[in-house]
């Protein structure tokens, strides 16, 4: 037996509450041993007493086994395979500077804000050492963090649920649209939420742990080093870490956990300030550039405010905002509906679930204090952009799996004191999972598969770009420039060489076609997205000045000579 299965073992076999069980039930006492109710004369004259036994922890569940892991690991693989299924092309903004930054580090060509994410950027050298400017390198990290994070989410729903729990809690997770469209796309938002989701389990693994020895160092050391690595990959990840200290907070070893927890975090953070300081010549470039952020500093090329709809807002604007965004997108009615269940999670008798609730309210209110609810004249970030809602989702989806288990377990039990049919307590689990994931699944796969946003996914023509690749590589091709938009430009290198890199297939040297000066002559070759697909929207934006000059369409000169199956990526040839 492992040290994960071995540690209070007994205490939780009691307290575990899921769908598949209607017996089991969890506590939410303290974990202080009780007091002998005997009066002091009779333990004087030596009457027998009652035994005392310790409280159960408010956390306690279902140990993980190794039937545990290796099911979470299946997970994590299912999921990867669907991220790589249906990924999307490689982003050529922040992704892409994250790749070119661990290739050419140090990069400061860019956002300080992004240069100095140290965590996605020294993660990201080992592929990119390996593969060097391939797709693989790109897509590393998303596709692991998306497997990381499905297991994790399964294992803290298996462990205060049941399995059934765990495998709801990340079918919610998947199928919720803003994830489901960043699953690949290389954005640090699900690799920091899969590292702080994988420091909640090392977490629990560490407060099990009755004794304070070396394994229980090396895991508080452990939860330390990702909770600084969350937050070097996104800043924002910090604002969850008040969860960790409610995990590892055990009376009688406060102290000693406190100081293993910061000595990787000051690790962390001599990294950061040694590179700041050597490579940019400002050893505190973070905290200056995290102390200057203000949205309404942010102006347009006419000199208006950039985002006025997120300034000097009322403040209950601030934190309806989301929800009424959302209502409005694909799957949104779905993810209002599971905030407001995972918002009520404070109120349900098991631990587990208010601990995930009070995770979900914590970083959505501060979050929106961040974002103008607190100073609403200078917001510290931006509510409108979707991902940023990522953060939310891992504690929605467990908080509503658990309530779902709690709720199915109840009824399961009633029907069985009155005499129901054994068969009802093994059927009705699987039904209310039918129930509870139908809508969000049937909105995430309709959004995945049909409508303009299908394109952004290999499935629907996001591997245009692949296309192109094995069509030219077949022919053999080599031309001296192929002109696009500028954003393609810096991709288009990356499918050159095959998925896992080597030589380039095909030769060509991109230059952008959105210059005053661009003028493909006979010979040249050049390459346009679609108007209207989803496949790379920056793509298209980038390509508007081109657009503008030319509302037409390509002159009759050019003669395509590729078109992607979906029709949404085209290759002329200049006669």
């Amino acid at each position: 037996m492992t040290h994960i299965e071995s540690s209070r073992r007994e205490r939780a076999l009691a307290s575990r509450d899921g769908v598949g069980d209607a017996d089991r039930t969890e506590s939410t006492e303290s974990t202080e041993p009780t007091e002998s109710t005997e009066p002091p004369e009779a333990r004087e004259q030596g009457a027998p007493t009652r035994p005392t036994e310790p409280r159960r922890d408010w956390l306690a569940g279902t140990p993980w086994s190794r039937s545990d892991l290796l099911v979470a690991g299946l997970v994590g693989v299912a999921v990867m395979v669907l991220a790589y299924v249906f990924r999307s092309i490689i982003v050529p903004t922040d992704p892409w500077h994250y790749v070119r930054a661990a290739m050419h580090f140090p990069e400061d060509s860019w956002v300080p804000l992004g240069y100095t994410r140290y965590g996605i950027i020294l993660a990201s050298m080992p592929p990119a050492f390996v593969f060097r400017n391939a797709q693989a390198t790109y897509y590393f990290w998303p596709l692991l963090s998306a497997g990381v994070l499905s297991g994790a989410v399964y294992l803290l729903g298996r462990r205060w649920w049941g399995r059934l729990a765990g495998l709801v809690a990340v079918v919610l997770l998947v199928s919720n649209t803003v994830v489901f469209y960043n699953l690949s796309r290389g954005y640090p938002d699900i690799m920091s939420m899969a590292i702080f989701t994988l420091a909640i389990v090392v977490a629990l693994v560490a407060r099990d742990r009755e004794a304070w020895d070396r394994w229980t160092i090396t895991l508080v050391v452990v939860v330390g080093f990702l909770l600084g690595w969350g937050f070097e990959t996104r800043e924002t990840s910090m604002l969850a870490w008040p969860l960790i200290a409610v995990i590892l907070w055990r009376r009688g070893r406060l102290v000693r956990t406190a100081v293993f927890l910061l000595l990787p975090l000051a690790f962390w953070a001599a990294v950061d300030i040694g590179i700041s300081a050597i490579a940019y010549g400002d050893p505190l470039l973070k905290l200056h550039v995290l102390s200057g952020t203000d949205i309404s500093a942010t102006k347009t090329a006419t000199g208006e405010l950039a985002n006025g709809n997120l300034v000097n807002q009322p403040r209950l604007t601030y934190f309806t905002f989301i929800p009424t965004m959302a209502w409005a997108m694909a799957g949104g009615p779905a993810m209002v509906v599971i905030g407001v269940v995972a918002a009520l999670g404070i109120f349900v008798r098991n631990g587990g679930i208010r601990l995930m609730a009070w995770w979900f309210l914590g970083v959505y209110t501060l979050t929106v204090l961040a974002a103008g609810g607190l100073d609403p004249a200078h917001p510290r970030g931006r509510l409108d952009i979707a991902r940023y809602w990522i953060p939310f989702v891992p504690a929605e989806s467990l908080v509503v799996a658990g309530i779902a288990a709690l709720a199915t377990a109840w009824v399961v039990r009633r029907l069985a004191s009155a005499g129901a049919p054994r068969v009802v307590g093994r059927v009705l689990p699987a039904l209310v999972a039918v129930l509870v994931l139908a809508v969000p699944v049937y909105e995430g796969a309709r959004y995945a598969t049909t409508g303009p946003a299908s394109t952004a996914f290999a499935v629907g023509g996001g591997d245009a770009l692949e296309e192109l690749r094995d069509h030219l590589d077949q022919q053999d091709f080599k031309t001296t420039k192929i002109w696009t938009d500028w954003e393609t430009a810096r991709i288009l290198p990356a499918y050159q060489r095959d998925f896992f890199g080597g030589d380039k297939v095909w030769e060509g040297r991109p230059v952008s076609l959105t210059g005053k000066d661009a003028q493909p002559v006979s010979g040249d070759y050049v390459l346009l997205f679609r108007p209207g697909s989803r496949t790379c929207g920056f793509c298209l934006t980038a390509l508007r000045p081109w657009t503008v000059r030319n509302p037409s369409g390509p002159p009759s000169s050019w003669e395509p000579v590729f078109e992607s199956e979906a029709r949404n990526l085209t290759l002329y040839r200049v006669r």
